[in-house]
């Protein structure tokens, strides 16, 4: 039956043919507008975000410039290192020796180096004599000072920096601030005892590249963490510096006598007492049978 209708009316199938392809052209061609006007508003949209992306750039590098400069004019640090961060004290320790070495930024530059001990509050009493015979009195107790300062350098400090420089970085013994006569007193006592120490020429630079550094900790050493400092110094101002650290702790029986002395000083006390009288008694003993 269609087929009979077909070839009846072959022009209005063919009409309908021609209808359909206007209405898909039409549709192409509104879809090729719709397509346009996406990309249209896409392209906006990408160059809307690329002006922001912009601005936003400009604003963060307007903004970072200050802090930018403080960094870039910050004190660089100086590339050391030390052979140990770690001193074991045992029963029969006497002393230690520490070495700090490191490379130069600049081959006129120099080297201080400043080992301090952990701070402590000191007792300095002042002798007096009586009736011929010294005594000690007017105990007074200093704030926290170091317990250990050495600073070595590759030249005499005062032709390194001016005065007023190192008296700002406490760097010598000079520049150390303790309490008046008593202040004074507590350095000569520690001096003597090879606690406080200046070496004006114990860095050594190497081909104006490398540098090292050795201090001799002595057996009266405190234990405790332990500061180094280095400064490398240029035309009478540091130039970079750094801060590293290291530890002289007691191990073994060592560890357990300071231990009990420090936790419990009484039984420490009476336990020393015991000991001694019976070291006493089995000596007399001894020395009683001999006879």
């Amino acid at each position: 039956m269609m087929k009979l209708f077909s070839s009846l009316f072959p022009s209005l199938r063919g009409g309908r043919k021609a209808d359909a392809a206007i209405q898909l052209r039409g549709v192409c061609r509104a879809g090729e507008s719709n397509a346009a006007w996406t990309r249209g508003r896409l392209d906006r949209h990408a160059r809307m975000r690329s002006l922001a992306m912009t601005i936003g750039l400009y604003l963060l590098v307007l903004l970072a410039a200050p802090f930018a400069s403080s960094v870039a004019h910050a004190e660089p640090e100086a590339v050391v290192d030390l052979a140990e961060d770690f001193i074991p004290v045992t029963e029969d320790f006497d002393g230690a020796r520490m070495t700090v070495f490191g490379a130069l930024r600049s081959s006129k530059s120099d080297i201080i180096v400043v080992f301090e001990g952990p701070p402590a509050k000191a007792l300095i009493r002042a002798k007096i004599k009586q009736y011929g015979i010294w005594v000690n009195d007017n105990p007074q107790t200093l704030e926290p000072v170091p317990s250990f300062y050495a600073v070595l350098s590759s030249q005499p400090l005062n032709k390194l920096m001016k005065p007023d420089a190192l008296e700002k970085l406490a760097l010598g013994l000079n520049a150390l601030s303790l309490n008046g006569a008593a202040g004074e007193g507590l350095k000569l006592d520690r001096a003597a005892k090879g606690l406080y120490i200046e070496l004006p020429a114990a860095v050594k630079i190497r081909d104006k590249k490398l540098f090292r550094a050795d201090i001799y900790l002595p057996p009266n050493v405190p234990v405790g963490t332990y500061k180094a400092m280095i400064y490398e110094v240029r035309g009478g101002a540091v130039a970079a510096s750094r801060e590293t650290s290291f530890k002289i702790e007691p191990i073994g029986m060592a560890s357990m006598i300071r231990r009990l002395a420090v936790e419990h000083p009484i039984l420490y006390a009476a336990l020393a007492i015991i000991l001694v009288l019976l070291i006493g008694g089995v000596s007399a003993h001894l020395f009683r049978k001999a006879s």
